[in-house]
């Protein structure tokens, strides 16, 4: 059946399946990435848990301890999620490209009276255009305001320092 197809329709498709084919195996590989990161701070986090809960008079953990695992892990997360898109980012630019090239044959093509529907769907794929294209920036600023914040509280990556409680004597009361 391929014989049938010219070759540099063939050629065409095996260039987008190899494309398509790199770009899934670079989305896997950061996904793997972020899930070992993701894995190493819970580890981190565990490792702290045990030696809490095993000390002489065990602490529960403090806000800041809580609050520090919450920024890191949304920095990886944003992170990963700005990669993302930054892998996608071609390949839906190529996908816009050949919509957009598809859609004005076929605007060119419509029959006079049509050219009103064809100008009111020009103007929602622009719009739908620009609403991804602010969704990517805003996706960048968060994920730049997560970066900044995390490089604020360097303490998040250490365990804070925390006062002995107070040991309680024989007849209840503390000292």
């Amino acid at each position: 059946m391929f014989s049938a197809i010219p070759s540099d329709i063939s050629t065409a498709i095996e260039a987008q399946w190899s494309a398509r084919m790199g770009l899934f195996a670079a989305l896997n590989a950061k996904t793997l990435d972020t899930l070992n990161k993701v894995t190493e701070l819970n580890m981190h986090t565990l490792q702290q848990a045990l030696a809490r809960a095993t000390a002489s008079e065990p602490q529960p953990p403090t806000v800041d301890e809580t609050l520090g695992y919450g920024r890191q892990l949304s920095h990886i997360v944003f992170d990963a999620g700005v990669d993302y898109l930054r892998m996608l980012q071609p390949s839906i630019a190529v996908t816009e490209q050949q919509l957009t090239q598809q859609f004005e044959s076929l605007a060119d093509k419509a029959p006079a009276p049509n050219a009103g529907m064809f100008d009111l769907l020009r103007n929602a794929f622009g719009q739908a255009t620009s609403g991804y294209d602010h969704l990517v920036k805003a996706s960048e600023q968060a994920a730049s305001a997560i970066g900044a914040a995390s490089a604020a509280h360097p303490a998040d990556s250490k365990p804070a320092k925390r006062e002995p409680a107070p040991k309680t004597v024989k007849n209840g009361k503390r000292a």
